[in-house]
């Protein structure tokens, strides 16, 4: 080989590690924001929180711009032809997602703006996912409702609770097989690309459960950045979304418990 395809080589061989080692600084710091490690942040703690969000969601488009440099993702492979060791680097567009939505602003416009952004992810990853017919029939149908517009002003959708506590419980279900895979001492190819699969389909759903109530909150948003003077309160409007937070997560309490009945 050439000195040139060396070089080149090489270079593929540095960005590859590094790859690896970024996806899961950016996995680690997304599995804690969703976990809600900092949920509760407030004040400067809040501050803090959003500059750490900011820097796991540059290092994830840093991520996005090496997996396309290196080749790893074609927009025209299927399910088959996508190695098992890269389905991984499809949720970066989820990771994005996340960051995203968890960045608080005081400034209803600056949050409008992040909310969009994360609303655009969300549905690029389900999107992608869909297109490479990697998602369970169910699932499939969900997302191909979500991504029908290309609006981030689309009204949020009406989900009745049957189907909330359906979703809740493949979701659960789900969590718990990955959680057999991974806890095997040994996993053969075939589970791995399994876990894989399962971790992809475990993420569209969340994806689904952020998009609608994302939805909701640019309503309030593009009210609160139009406000007259003397109208609803930033910090109240932040308060709103909190209290969105709760009502959310109480939701999934009350399927798990339902579940428990089934």
């Amino acid at each position: 080989p050439s000195l040139h395809h060396r070089q080149q080589h090489a270079r593929a061989m540095e960005e590859g590690g590094e790859l690896k080692e970024s996806f899961r600084e950016c996995r680690d710091a997304c599995e804690r924001i969703e976990a809600g490690a900092q949920a509760s942040a407030n004040g400067g703690k809040r501050d803090q929180a959003n500059e750490e969000r900011k820097r796991i969601a540059g290092k994830v488009m840093r991520c996005m711009q090496m997996v396309e440099s290196l080749g790893i993702l074609s927009a025209n492979e299927s399910k088959e032809d996508i190695l098992t060791e890269h389905l991984q680097f499809l949720l970066l567009q989820y990771f994005l997602g996340v960051c995203y939505a968890n960045m608080g602003d005081p400034d209803p416009g600056s949050r409008l703006e992040n909310v969009q952004n994360a609303i655009l992810s969300f549905r690029r990853f389900a999107a992608a996912c869909l297109d490479k017919d990697l998602l369970e029939s169910d699932i499939a149908k969900r997302v191909e409702s979500m991504v029908e517009s290309d609006s981030v002003y689309s009204k949020p959708r009406t989900v009745a609770r049957e189907e909330k506590i359906a979703q809740y419980k493949r979701q659960k279900e789900i969590k718990q097989k990955m959680e057999g895979l991974e806890s095997s001492s040994s996993v053969d190819e075939e589970e791995a690309r399994e876990l894989a699969l399962l971790h992809i389909n475990s993420s569209v759903l969340n994806a689904l459960q952020h998009q609608n109530s994302l939805c909701q909150e640019v309503e309030i948003l593009k009210f609160a950045k139009d406000r007259p003077e003397g109208a609803e309160s930033t910090e109240s409007i932040n308060r709103r979304r909190e209290e969105q937070a709760k009502q959310f997560h109480a939701l999934k309490g009350t399927a798990t418990a339902l579940q428990g009945e089934l």
